[in-house]
């Protein structure tokens, strides 16, 4: 498991570190020797495996923490809570590729990520909770596509009740959230052209594709 905050010391190199967890785990040395060095190599990190950790960017010691964590061969399942917090692109797509790997090797791995765009490219089944409440679930693409079929989305730099203000009491608009200073506006795909005429000379506004994000909008609001 991964928390969150997890956290290194900064007196280990990257390669103590996993391979002493290994150790504790009940591996061999020798096992946990070479495996460190596998895991730290598919995130690169092999060159900086014998740096100290204290000497390692913010982003490298998450790295180090997730490929402690993913390094484990024979085992059920992971648990790994916001692990691309503090990853830069890069980076990010590295720990992605690692936890795909042991996924193809049949390890049950539960993220949980409020980034939604990078759950949408890479996690194939999604639970999307509100306050403890789960309120949609199933594969993302299916999510998104359902929501599709039916829903606009168009977002406005504007407000909710500027935007209502505009349009009137119109059954075109299923939903507006406020999003800071503006809004997001779900409105009948039939009605979309209709809805933008309305809206165009008065506030700045652009026609969004639905995403995960939007999927999460429309239940929790």
């Amino acid at each position: 498991m991964l928390p969150q905050d997890a956290a290194l010391d900064s007196s280990l190199t990257p390669l103590d570190h996993v391979s002493t967890y290994l150790r504790i785990r009940g591996y061999d040395w020798r096992y946990s020797l070479r495996r460190a060095k596998e895991v730290l190599s598919s995130v690169g990190l092999d060159s900086y495996a014998r740096t100290p950790c204290l000497k390692l960017s913010g982003g490298m010691r998450r790295l180090v923490l997730i490929a402690t964590v993913l390094a484990p061969e024979g085992v059920e399942a992971i648990f790994l809570d916001e692990p691309s917090a503090g990853l830069d692109p890069l980076n990010a797509n590295r720990m992605w590729s690692l936890i795909k790997e042991r996924v193809r090797e049949g390890v049950r791995i539960l993220v949980t990520s409020h980034i939604l765009h990078s759950v949408e490219e890479h996690v194939p089944e999604v639970i999307l909770l509100n306050r403890g409440r789960v309120v949609a679930k199933g594969d993302s693409v299916g999510l998104v596509n359902q929501l599709e079929k039916y829903v606009a989305r168009i977002d406005v730099a504007s407000t909710c009740s500027r935007v209502a203000s505009l349009l009137g009491r119109s059954n075109a608009v299923f939903k507006c959230v406020d999003v800071g200073s503006n809004c997001v506006l779900f409105v009948d795909r039939q009605s979309l052209e209709k809805v933008l005429r309305q809206l165009a000379s008065s506030v700045e506004l652009s026609v969004r594709k639905i995403d995960l994000e939007c999927v999460f909008l429309w239940y929790v609001h």
